[in-house]
């Protein structure tokens, strides 16, 4: 049955565009968020907010933005000090683009209407090894640097692709994320891939090396994470001695830095906040992570980071450049347990992506720990100008001299992380 309309021909809806609100006056100006239109979006002083600005003359839950009716509209919540359009204080205002509305007495928000990004071509999948008849898995290659960029291998290793360690089918040399070997490898029993680091019968026939191998597999293996470096397992086959873990192909954020410089401020931020949330997982499991730097870093190509735990039996110790992220009382020998000095050592990471330098460089590791006791980094908007005043005072904050003074949990950067964002120039 069909119902025909009566007056005339139903006019279709305007096509919607979305809606980025940034703060443009007051205490928190530079902030700025992309609203969802699928979704009420709030604003207030309270860290409940879609929208936390930290202006005391605004509620804590102050007002409401959401798309009806074809429109986006802002609604005040009873607030105490209002909602204000145009001089006038309004209960209700349709947004168009480049209005700006005024909470409290200072905070201003200014509306800006944009074409909306254009939708994934279909859901994100995710693909598993194509299966024969047989049974036998038939992996899909996966992205590898040129093989030039790959180490050689030793001649007893030069032989693993093609053949077995165990249960898994070792495919092709991958980029290594240690000091011994590492290969693409098929696990059938689960039809996953995984990394092999595989180290010869010579790797674990050097006095000790066996039984602190083992001891970095189980300690790196408590910790669980999506930006931690997962281990799976531990064996040997043949001669060898390998480690498993999940496959993971980037590079190290040190070399990142290296090439590129300054990391644009929305994928630092990112970066940042899941190191905050990574390391929190590894202190809460009681690892150090005071001495987190950059080389132990990966990160793959949408800037996504990868934190590696497991520490290879006699690897070098860590250099003057690493030492650059460790806070003063590290350097003096103090606990890299401490909360507290992985604060610095994120803030040091997040400098050096925004500053395109470590916070202080030196020659040597006793000039390296004096320059942390005594100097001050130049302080980010000198070197950066698209830094924003609030981000600028959260990383001055996690580089404080003096543990007390820094934000005493990772979890407290990561929330201070999250109320900043990255400025649109």
């Amino acid at each position: 049955m069909r119902i025909r309309s009566q007056g005339g021909p139903t006019p279709l809806p305007k096509p919607r565009r979305d809606l980025v609100l940034k703060v443009t006056g007051g205490p928190a100006a530079g902030l700025e968020r992309p609203v969802p239109p699928d979704k009420s979006f709030t604003i207030g002083r309270s860290d409940e907010a879609d929208l936390p600005v930290a202006d005391t003359k605004i509620s804590r839950i102050h007002c409401v933005v959401e798309f009806k009716d074809g429109e986006w509209v802002i609604e005040d919540l009873d607030s105490r000090n209002g909602l204000w359009y145009g001089g006038k204080r309004v209960p209700r205002r349709a947004l168009a683009d480049g209005d700006v509305v005024v909470l409290g007495r200072a905070t201003e928000i200014t509306a800006s209407l944009v074409e909306p990004r254009p939708s994934p071509a279909g859901p994100r999948r995710v693909v598993f090894p194509r299966t024969r008849r047989g049974g036998e898995a038939d992996p899909a290659p996966a992205p590898l640097p040129p093989a030039e960029e790959l180490p050689p291998l030793e001649p007893s290793l030069a032989g693993l692709p093609g053949t077995s360690l165990g249960e898994f089918r070792i495919i092709e040399q991958a980029r290594p994320l240690g000091r011994a070997a590492f290969f693409r490898a098929l696990q059938p029993s689960l039809n996953r891939h995984v990394l092999l680091e595989v180290f010869t019968a010579e790797d674990m026939d050097r006095p000790g090396v066996r039984a602190a191998l083992q001891v970095e597999v189980q300690r790196a293996a408590r910790v669980l994470h999506p930006n931690i470096l997962q281990i799976f397992d531990y064996g040997t086959a043949r001669g060898f001695t390998y480690v498993t873990m999940e496959f993971f192909q980037g590079r190290r954020l040190s070399d990142v830095l290296t090439d590129r410089g300054f990391v644009p401020i929305g994928g630092a931020l990112s970066l940042s906040r899941c190191l905050c949330e990574a390391l929190s997982e590894a202190v809460d499991q009681g690892l150090p992570a005071g001495d987190m730097c950059p080389r132990r870093i990966w990160v793959d190509g949408e800037f996504t980071p990868k934190v590696k735990f497991f520490r290879e039996p006699e690897s070098p110790p860590p250099g003057v450049a690493d030492l650059a992220y460790c806070a003063p009382e590290v350097l003096a020998g103090g606990d890299t347990k401490d909360p507290r000095a992985a604060v610095y050592a994120v803030g040091a990471i997040l400098y050096h992506m925004l500053a395109a330098t470590p916070p202080l460089e030196a020659g040597t590791k006793e000039e390296m720990a004096r320059r942390a006791r005594h100097d001050t980094p130049t302080p980010l908007r000198r070197v950066n100008i698209k830094v924003t005043p609030m981000l600028a005072r959260v990383v001055e904050q996690a580089l404080a001299k003096e543990p007390g003074a820094r934000q005493e949990s990772l979890r407290d950067l990561a929330r201070d992380l999250h109320r900043t964002t990255a400025p649109t120039l």
